[in-house]
């Protein structure tokens, strides 16, 4: 019973932070392929009102005490609709089984805004260690049009700024990337 109490009390501490952690915009973008297969961005609702309506029942669940496992399956929708999930079912079940990156990679995406603009295409993908079949690693890749200097540097000052910190709370299974087009 006492894991229970500290899953809901995690989950209560990572809902009061949440609106936080999200990048304010007036619209959120959804990325996706289009029927060519071409990734494309689709305006969605006010952020307030997507964070509200994924969140619902997560407190309902909360208010209610359910015993039962939870699996973080609304906050992943809440993620895809920030990222491109490569392999979704793959990222989507690297994410179950390691929740805690949850609201890191709601923060991540925030401070990507930052040093990256607006609206940045981020991709979600799982790499495997070659030599360690069982090691797994989600990676954040930033796709950018900038100058390889351009990008490195920026990717250098969210790294010095903010991410070599805040890296301490991903075990290890998150890294930060940039890809060109």
């Amino acid at each position: 019973m006492p894991y229970l109490a500290n899953v809901q009390q995690s989950m209560a501490s990572g809902l009061q932070r949440a609106p936080s952690l999200l990048p304010e915009k007036a619209e959120w973008l959804r990325w996706h392929k289009d029927e060519a297969g071409q990734v494309v961005k689709a305006p969605l609702s006010t952020s307030s009102a997507a964070l509200q309506e994924l969140l619902e029942p997560i407190q309902i669940w909360q208010q209610a005490g359910a015993s039962t496992v939870y699996i973080p399956r609304i906050e992943i929708r809440l993620l895809e609709r920030l990222y491109i999930f490569r392999e979704p079912k793959e990222v989507s079940r690297f994410l179950e089984d390691n929740p805690f990156l949850i609201l890191l990679l709601l923060e991540t995406y925030g401070q990507i805004e930052r040093y990256f603009g607006p609206y940045p295409q981020v991709f979600l993908e799982i790499v495997t260690d070659p030599e360690a079949s069982d090691n797994h690693e989600l990676f954040a890749l930033i796709y950018t049009s900038l100058t390889p200097d351009d990008a490195l540097d920026r990717l250098d000052r969210l790294d010095r700024d903010w991410w070599l910190d805040a890296s301490r709370t991903s075990q290890g299974k998150l890294c930060i990337d940039v890809e060109f087009l």
